[in-house]
């Protein structure tokens, strides 16, 4: 988590001083061809560098353990308090992180396990509403 935070925050800064060092290059009086070309490969690396940056930052950021149990809650709640791995995957994806925080949720009773026709169903009882009694 923190090695993608890191790398890409040093990708987004490397990207913004090849966006400068591109920008410094175009506005120097003379301009020859070898000039724009050079700027034009400052621009492009830096924009490469940015993009990807801020998708390796996101994807860490994503791995924070609270953002991870808020996304599995979420899901649940979603589902009305009961969900499978397969919606898990849907609505914020599987990794270990994961995987993780649905044991430390089952270990603290916060959630239980269903298995039906060989589907594991993590319950969340806060989620499920309470049925009316039929008329």
């Amino acid at each position: 988590m923190a090695y993608k935070i890191i790398t890409g925050s040093a990708m987004i800064i490397t990207g913004l001083l090849s966006e400068l060092m591109g920008l410094f290059i175009i506005t120097m009086p003379s301009k020859s061809n070898t000039q724009i070309v050079v700027a034009a490969i400052f621009f492009i690396i830096g924009l490469i560098l940015i993009v990807s940056g801020f998708g390796k930052f996101r994807s860490g950021m994503l791995l924070k353990p609270d953002l991870v149990k808020n996304g599995i809650l979420r899901a649940a709640q979603k589902n009305n308090g009961e969900i499978t791995k397969e919606k898990i995957i849907e609505e914020i994806g599987w990794s270990k992180m994961v995987e993780y925080e649905i044991n430390e949720m089952i270990k603290k009773r916060e959630i239980k396990t269903d298995e039906r026709d060989g589907i594991i169903y993590y319950i969340f009882p806060e989620f499920q509403s309470a049925k009316e009694p039929s008329m």
